[in-house]
């Protein structure tokens, strides 16, 4: 069973870890968030991927993800499922608005 640990950063805020195991380890992951619903959802993911044996270790490390891609999969994945219509309509215009001023190609690194 993965459960969540709240942690302290340097900066004086806090993120999330998913605590988990996995072929008799014990892991710990950032979820690289402060934001408990969204650090449930991804021990959620955790949990079910290790289940149904579709779970890879590998897929845990962190790779460069495009902002153009970030802003898709947060929409898709986070703000569609968990806001009302009008609030995932705000979502879209800011994050176009921020693309447009960014450029989609910038690239950060991100855990998924």
């Amino acid at each position: 069973m993965a459960s969540i640990h709240k942690r302290g950063s340097a900066d004086g805020g806090y993120f999330y870890e998913v605590d988990f195991g996995f072929r008799g380890q014990r892991f710990r992951r950032s979820c690289k968030t402060g934001d408990l619903k969204l650090a449930k959802a991804i021990r959620d993911d955790i949990s079910a991927r290790i289940s149904r044996g579709t779970f890879r270790l590998e897929e845990m490390t962190e790779h460069d993800i495009a902002i153009g891609e970030f802003a898709d999969l947060y929409l898709t994945t986070h703000s569609e499922i968990e806001k009302a219509d009008g609030t995932v309509d705000i979502d879209r215009r800011a994050l176009n608005r921020f693309k447009g001023f960014v450029g989609q190609k910038i690239v950060h690194p991100a855990l998924v």
